[in-house]
């Protein structure tokens, strides 16, 4: 992640995200940090730079995210 953000990859085409990893199929998730608040978990097609078509909502915060693929912080 430290990698992703400092090589700046991302921001010009994809501001206020901070990409966390990717599903290996083009798509990559990311905090949006468009919002205020708890920052909740996005995909993005990383071909399509509409942030309207291309960014769809995973998770509102990153312990829905943890939920959902099953890890708990036990």
């Amino acid at each position: 992640m430290i990698e992703i953000e400092q090589q700046g990859t991302f921001k010009e085409f994809f501001p206020g995200f901070f990409v966390i990893g990717s599903n290996g199929g083009g798509e990559a998730i990311a905090f949006d940090l468009r919002t205020v608040g708890l920052y909740p978990l996005v995909a993005f097609d990383m071909t399509n730079i509409d942030l309207v078509e291309s960014v769809w909502p995973i998770a509102p915060d990153f312990d829905a995210f943890l939920d959902l693929i099953g890890l708990s912080d036990e």
